[in-house]
């Protein structure tokens, strides 16, 4: 009887100690004894690797660079900013607007890539008041660019316009020259055009917006447009997008140079290492 009291005490001890104890079961995971492949590197199979990444990254590198760089890259400085002030009587231009500098060994005015890129689209907006009748919306240009602009960055040369301009060639992607840029307004023309000048002050990115047109408060449209399908209610909103891109998207240099750089890097530490490995690989 009292043996079987002291085995009986023994048993719960060790089930006590086994509940205390925080010790992982031994299994192989647990233990940590799981099989495993450690790879080791060697002149061998490492040198190959930085020569193939060098070789491939570099072109593709070169690729991306190329297709990037067709958006002027100089774009944003592409630009006479003394010839839009109104100066043009030693009919030069600043070296800043070529290749749009000269057409035909005459002076471009407006130069640039800037101007030469002018948005000159036009659109009507029309609103479907009832099922049989349709309201053209009142536009108007004026005021769209900034007052600090249309008063001292941007003026026209003294006298009439198309005198003024004579021997003056137009940028190459316009179809009328600067003076005749609003056919139905004479003093929206020149670089007073308030599309050229909204379209002259450059956006900081590759996606950006431009003021094109303001309502005309009146009749229906007295407070602007009605809300024909209506997106407040959800916190929505109602865009007319356009869009140019290439195969790679906007203009970012970037991946191009980094692509680049991991190739030079990886062929300059390859023939590193190689040397090293000629020279010192069988030195003890």
């Amino acid at each position: 009887m009292g043996q079987n009291c002291f085995a009986d005490d023994k048993m719960a001890d060790s089930v006590r100690e086994r509940k205390k104890s925080k010790k992982p079961s031994n299994s192989n995971f647990k233990q940590q004894r799981l099989r495993a492949w450690q790879p080791i590197l060697t002149a061998s199979t490492a040198l190959p690797l930085f020569f193939v990444i060098g070789v491939v990254f570099i072109p593709i590198g070169a690729v991306l660079l190329v297709a990037s760089d067709k958006n002027h890259r100089r774009y944003v400085r592409s630009r006479d900013d003394l010839q839009l002030n109104g100066k043009l009587k030693e009919k030069k231009v600043s070296s800043d607007c070529e290749p749009f500098a000269k057409f035909n060994k005459s002076p471009i005015a407006p130069c640039g890539a800037i101007a030469n890129s002018l948005f000159n689209d036009s659109f009507t907006v029309t609103w479907l008041k009832e099922p049989s009748k349709s309201v053209m919306v009142g536009l108007t240009y004026k005021d769209i660019a900034w007052k600090s602009d249309r008063e001292v960055k941007f003026k026209n040369p003294g006298g009439d316009l198309e005198e003024a301009f004579k021997g003056y060639a137009k940028p190459p992607n316009w179809p009328r020259p600067v003076y005749q840029l609003d056919v139905n307004d004479s003093s929206n023309n020149g670089f007073q055009n308030q599309d050229f000048i909204v379209w002259m002050r450059t956006a900081a990115f590759s996606k950006f917006r431009k003021l094109y047109r303001k309502i005309i408060p009146s009749g229906d449209f007295e407070s602007g447009l009605p809300q024909d399908f209506p997106v407040s209610a959800f916190g929505g909103k109602k865009w007319v997008i356009f869009s140019t891109t290439s195969w790679i998207g906007g203009k970012n240099p970037f991946l191009g140079i980094a692509y680049i750089t991991v190739g030079v890097l990886c062929l300059v530490l390859g023939l590193s290492f190689l040397v090293i490995h000629r020279k010192f690989g069988k030195r003890i």
